[in-house]
């Protein structure tokens, strides 16, 4: 349901715009009629008012954002229920996010993306030491205001750390392409899940491109657990030596090896952040010294460059150096006369130790002297060569000559006879050649023909050019038809035909053929945790020929998965190119080794238990053992013990503690308990709608459980378990009980939600 314009919410909230949809809630620009002030107000879809669980998840947004204060965080004023409408109130920030602004101008500088990170870091480090993990950091839910305030929105998945243990539930839990590495295996999320998420997201600024990317979740979330985080200096070669030391260690695959919390990463940050600014000061003080010097329009390029040596424009590195070293080399900015002196459009300066002018187009410098000389020598090719004056002799009269004259007359009358011997001679052959033809009978005039082929030439790996003037001398036409790529011929090759070779041919035949554009040049494309057959057809559409295949043992990766590519990806490549793609063939052993789980929490072992490849199987809750809620005080399996892969281990954990009340004595008023007095236990069935999960390993084989636990008893079965396709999903199970129990669903043996169900009246 959206909101009109002029919806009065809580009697002072008047809607004025939709700004925004996020995965439960529509966000608008409102009004408090009240305070006279924009505010934001979250609204939590309509799909989702009817689920309680979807409900409390909501509230618990405006709790856990509401007792944080922080100028990088973004405030929340109230929260409220009006006709089934369930909405938060929260700060108005008058910007956009850091996600657009990334698009519009990304890669940034080191200064910004520092300034930004630090805001960032100090808001989480407040966040995180109240108990308040964010799990969703992203550019996204970055605001930046029109005053350069960086606010971190959108607590609606973050939970109080204590509360906090897996997190996966029907919500897309932020983005995959921020995801940690543990987020990406369901596993336990906390502060330093965080980090991770702010280290991809300085790498996205720093670079313009998020560091993992893929057509699927799964393909990208793989790649958060296996991937090297690509060098950034690629990408953008001015990122320092030490943001890039930040980023990696944020962005480690091992939550131990990341920063220990915010609070050292912020430290770090803000040292970088005094080293960067300190640099970008002496650069500008160097840069205030540096004259800049205009010549007039009369100048001539010499002029202005003595001009300038004269007043001593120099480059404020060279302060202290004499009148007579300026001289020698000084920068000269010739601005807005570059055509008047017919130079290149981007500008020139002189170079002080090589004491040349060079023009920078480009980015790449070409040497004044050097385009001078070029321009000279095409001058002088434009010149006529001077040549002596020829001697004035009079009419009829031979004169005296000098030696000099003498050898003059000589020349010349050497090269008139040189001339006329080969005159005689072109004119004895052409009347031989026209005399030959006549008597051949191919007329006079007949030049440039040749006997008629009878059968088609093999014009195959012949250059066309070439090809036509044969097919000429043959009465062939030749028509180049088509262009194609070719790793077997080279460009310019003509590579097939549309008449086959030693075919039988008239007179004025005329064939079709294909040329070669040689071998095709493209980027490689990323093909890693794509499927097998996906991955060879991405390749061969580039112009990639059919790639080698090597076949390997993986633990993590699922079976008919690319791991790795050679050449990787964006590497240029072409169709002689050898492509080696490494492919998993899933777990090398059917056996797995149990590890200890006592001590931890359920919650922590669920993810535990499927990394290392078993399934949870019965959960027994003892409410008289000792210790923290939900810690496992026993297993079926022995640690160190080998099993084979899938196999169900069941574990015994710590429930509620009580204390049995001391029996009253019995005395003549007490009243003994009759059946009249006692409620009866009841059963029933109540049915659950199992929707599409957000993450799933195989689409073709997800596990669907569902656990029944009685905390009277203790009890806990299995009252469903099936594997179903992907495209099963959505479908409903009935679960049948009695009187008050805990339902949980479980995929793939990951947690999904539990409900307290009164099977003699629905659930609560």
């Amino acid at each position: 349901m959206n909101l009109s314009n002029g919806t009065l919410l809580g009697g002072r909230y008047e809607i004025v715009e939709k700004i925004g949809v996020g995965g439960m809630a529509t966000v608008y620009r409102a009004n408090d009629t009240k305070l006279e002030r924009s505010v934001t107000v979250k609204v939590l879809k309509e799909e989702f008012t009817g689920d309680e669980d979807f409900r409390t998840r909501f509230k618990t947004e405006a709790r856990a954002a509401a007792k944080l204060s922080h100028p990088n965080i973004v405030n929340v004023y109230d929260v409220g229920e009006e006709n089934g409408i369930y909405y938060i109130v929260m700060e108005y920030v008058h910007g956009d996010t850091l996600k657009q602004v990334i698009i519009n101008s990304a890669p940034f500088d080191n200064l910004t993306t520092l300034s930004i990170a630090v805001q960032m870091a100090s808001a989480l480090e407040h966040a995180h030491k109240h108990g308040v993990v964010h799990r969703d950091i992203k550019p996204q839910n970055i605001l930046i205001g029109v005053d350069g305030t960086i606010k971190i929105t959108d607590f609606g998945i973050a939970h109080a750390a204590a509360d906090a243990t897996v997190t996966t539930t029907n919500n897309a839990l932020g983005s995959v392409y921020y995801f940690s590495p543990e987020q990406a295996r369901g596993g336990y999320v906390d502060e330093k899940s965080d980090i991770y998420s702010l280290g991809i997201t300085m790498y996205e600024m720093l670079t313009g491109r998020v560091p993992y990317d893929g057509e699927t979740s799964v393909s990208i979330a793989l790649k958060h657990l296996n991937s090297t985080l690509p060098n950034m200096q690629n990408y953008n070669p001015q990122v320092s030596n030490i943001l890039q030391s930040i980023v990696r260690k944020a962005t480690q695959k091992k939550k131990d090896d990341r920063y220990a919390s915010c609070s050292q990463l912020l430290s770090d940050l803000r040292q970088a952040l005094l080293e960067e600014r300190s640099e970008m000061k002496q650069k500008a003080e160097l840069e205030e010294d540096v004259t800049i010097y205009e010549p007039r329009k009369d100048t001539s390029l010499e002029e202005a460059s003595a001009d300038a040596a004269t007043i001593g424009v120099m480059m404020a590195a060279e302060k202290g150096v004499t009148q007579e070293e300026a001289q020698d080399g000084i920068q000269v900015e010739l601005m807005g006369k570059r055509k008047e002196y017919d130079l290149p459009e981007e500008g020139v300066s002189f170079d002080r130790y090589s004491k040349q002018l060079r023009i920078s187009k480009e980015n790449d410098d070409y040497e004044t002297d050097q385009w001078d000389e070029e321009r000279k020598r095409a001058a002088h090719k434009k010149q006529k060569p001077k040549q002596k004056p020829r001697p004035k002799r009079e009419r009829g009269k031979r004169q005296q000559m000098d030696p000099e004259e003498e050898a003059y007359y000589k020349s010349q009358e050497k090269k008139v006879t040189i001339a006329a011997v080969i005159t005689a001679l072109v004119i004895i052959g052409i009347i031989t050649i026209a005399g030959a033809k006549v008597l051949n009978g191919d007329g006079l005039f007949s030049f440039g023909s040749s006997a008629q082929a009878d059968t088609m030439p093999n014009f195959l790996g012949m250059e066309y050019e070439k090809a036509v003037t044969e097919a000429q001398k043959q009465g062939i036409t030749l028509n180049k038809a088509d262009e194609q790529y070719s790793a077997e011929f080279e460009e310019g090759q003509i590579m097939d035909q549309s008449v086959e070779a030693g075919t039988t041919i008239t007179e004025g035949t005329s064939v079709d053929v294909t040329v070669s554009l040689g071998l095709k040049s493209f980027p490689m494309p990323d093909v890693e945790y794509d499927e097998e057959d996906v991955a060879v057809e991405k390749i061969k559409s580039a112009g990639g020929a059919d790639p080698e295949k090597e076949y390997v043992f993986d633990d993590v990766v699922p079976q008919g998965v690319v791991i790795t590519q050679d050449p990787p990806a964006q590497t240029q490549a072409d169709s002689s190119t050898k492509i080696t793609l490494t492919i998993s063939k899933g777990p090398e052993t059917p056996t797995v080794t149990v590890i200890n789980f006592k001590g931890m929490t359920m919650g922590e072992a669920q993810s535990k238990v499927t990394e290392i490849g078993l399934q949870v199987g019965t959960i027994t809750v003892d409410n008289n053992a000792t210790g923290e809620k939900d810690e496992i005080i026993s297993q079926s399996l022995e640690p160190d013990q080998e099993v084979e892969r899938d196999t169900k281990i069941d574990f015994v954990v710590v429930g509620e503690q009580t204390v049995k009340p001391e029996e009253p004595e019995e005395t003549e008023e007490s009243t003994p308990q009759t059946p009249e007095n006692t409620t009866p236990s009841t059963s029933g069935s109540q049915t659950f709608n199992i929707d599409v999960p957000t993450s799933y390993v195989d689409a073709n084989a997800i596990n669907v459980k569902i656990l029944r636990i009685d905390s009277a008893s203790s009890s806990v079965d299995v009252a469903y378990n099936e594997t179903r396709a992907l495209s099963d999903f959505p479908f409903s199970v009935t679960v049948s009980g009695s009187g008050q129990m805990e339902v949980q669903l479980y995929i793939d043996n990951v947690y999904q939600w539990n409900q307290i169900v009164d099977f003699s009246g629905g659930a609560q």
